[in-house]
């Protein structure tokens, strides 16, 4: 089964927004040209290696490079129904006396 390539254009766009070729940005990372276009392209992942040099060359965050994918804005928090379906006393769930006795 193929994989579909998805092209990082966050990346793309970062190394064009500063004027960069794919040659001067493989220079500053000390990879090929045509690694830095298989990235671009979406035929490769940089490395992790490879991920935090470009996060530093650009100064962005791995999400801000499309290497990770972002977190949905609005998670919500279940902890409080969890809690109550476990059966967890109030006192716990307000630092309590986990155990039930004193001194543990």
């Amino acid at each position: 089964m193929a994989t579909v390539k998805k092209p990082n254009q966050l990346l793309r766009y970062e190394r064009e927004k500063r004027g960069l070729s794919q040659r001067k940005v493989a220079d500053l990372l000390e990879t090929s040209e045509e690694m830095v276009s298989r990235w671009e392209r979406g035929e490769r992942k940089p490395s992790p290696f490879y991920q935090e040099k470009l996060c530093t060359l650009f100064d962005k965050d791995a999400v801000a490079l499309g290497f990770l994918d972002p977190l949905p804005s609005s998670v919500p928090d279940k902890a409080p129904q969890a809690v109550k379906e476990m059966g967890v006393s109030e006192d716990v769930k307000d630092g309590g006396n986990v155990s039930g006795r004193e001194g543990f």
